[in-house]
C-alpha cells in the first residue's frame, strides 16, 4: 500500500515537471516569435553579371562570339510566411555578340535604277559583324527560404521575364567585296561600272546601325545564401542563370539580302544585319535562332518592412 503511494507522488511528480517544462518551452516560443517576425515585404536593388550574349546559330558560314554584359535592377516582394515570398520588378539588361563568316558568295534577283530585272551578285573574304542589344525585363518569381543561422538563410527562386527592346543595333564589316550584276535576259555579267553599282569594293565598315529584334521571354533561377546585415537589411548574393524560352529573328515581309542593291543609289551599299538576313534574301537567316543568355553572379541589397 505504501509503495503504490510513493509510485503515485512519483507520476504526479514527473507529470508536473513535464508541464512546468512544456509551459516554458511555449512561453520560450511566444517570445522568439516576438522578436523574429515574418517581413510583410521587401524591397531590393540588385546588379547581376558577367556572362550576357545572344546566341544565333551560323551554321557552316563562320563562328559566334559572345561578349560580356551586365544587368541593374530593382524589385519589391511580398511575404506569405518565413520561407515562402513572389517578387515583381524592373530591370535593364544589355547583351553583346560577334558573327564572324568565312569567305562567300551570293546572289539574289532585283531591279535596276532603269527598271530592268537582274540577279545581284556579290562576294566577300570574310565578313565581322557586332551586335548590341538592350532589353527592359519584367521578372516574376517565387521565392523560397530556409534559415541556417541567425545571421545567414539559403534562397533559391525560380519564375519567368518578358523583355521589351530598349536598342537593338549591329555594325558590320565587309573584307574586299565584289559585286556584279547578271542579266539573264541578254546573257551578260557585268562586272562594271561602280555608277551602277558593279565593281570591287575593298573593305568596308559602317557605323551602328538599328536592327528589329522580337519581344523575349525567358526562365530565371537562381540560388544561393542571404545575410543579415541589420535588423531590417540584408544582403542577398547567389548565382543565376537566364534561360530562352523563344527565338528573337524578326524577318516579317521574309529576310532580307546580306549585301543589298540600291536602286536609288546604286553607289551607297545597304548592309542588314545577319539576324535578319538569309542567302538569296529567302530561307533560313544567316544568324538564326537568336536567343539572349545570361548567367552569372547576381548580388542583391533589401530592406523589408
Amino acid at each position: 500500500m505504501q509503495k503504490r503511494k510513493k509510485m503515485n507522488k512519483y507520476r504526479i511528480s514527473c507529470f508536473k515537471h513535464i508541464g512546468l517544462l512544456a509551459m516554458a518551452l511555449l512561453a520560450g516560443l511566444g517570445l522568439f516569435a516576438q522578436e523574429v517576425q515574418v517581413p510583410e515585404s521587401e524591397i531590393s536593388v540588385y546588379l547581376k553579371a558577367p556572362i550576357s550574349h545572344m546566341s544565333f546559330d551560323v551554321g557552316n558560314y563562320g563562328e559566334q562570339n559572345n561578349g560580356f554584359g551586365a544587368g541593374i535592377g530593382a524589385q519589391y516582394a511580398h511575404y506569405f510566411n518565413f520561407n515562402w515570398s513572389v517578387s515583381a520588378g524592373l530591370e535593364f539588361q544589355t547583351y553583346r555578340s560577334e558573327a564572324m563568316f568565312n569567305a562567300f558568295s551570293d546572289s539574289y534577283s532585283t531591279t535596276d535604277m532603269e527598271g530592268d530585272n537582274f540577279e545581284y551578285r556579290y562576294s566577300v573574304d570574310s565578313y565581322h559583324e557586332r551586335e548590341y542589344l538592350s532589353l527592359l525585363n519584367i521578372p516574376i518569381k517565387v521565392q523560397y527560404e530556409r534559415g541556417i543561422n541567425e545571421t545567414l538563410t539559403f534562397f533559391g527562386s525560380g519564375g519567368f521575364a518578358i523583355g521589351f527592346p530598349v536598342s537593338a543595333k549591329y555594325k558590320s564589316q565587309v573584307y574586299n567585296l565584289k559585286t556584279a550584276g547578271y542579266y539573264p535576259q541578254w546573257d551578260a555579267l557585268l562586272t562594271s561600272p561602280k555608277f551602277m553599282g558593279f565593281g570591287s569594293w575593298g573593305n568596308r565598315n559602317t557605323g551602328k546601325i538599328d536592327m528589329d529584334t522580337k519581344t523575349s521571354f525567358t526562365f530565371l533561377l537562381e540560388a544561393g545564401l542571404k545575410y543579415k546585415l541589420t535588423a531590417g537589411t540584408n544582403f542577398y548574393m547567389g548565382l543565376f542563370a537566364d534561360i530562352p524560352l523563344n527565338k528573337l529573328n524578326k524577318t516579317d515581309g521574309g529576310p532580307d539580302p546580306l549585301v543589298e542593291y540600291n536602286t536609288s543609289q546604286p553607289t551607297t551599299l545597304i548592309f542588314n544585319p545577319a539576324i535578319n538576313s538569309a542567302p538569296g534574301a529567302e530561307g533560313t537567316p544567316f544568324a538564326d535562332k537568336l536567343k539572349v543568355v545570361a548567367w552569372g553572379v547576381k548580388l542583391r541589397y533589401a530592406f523589408d518592412f
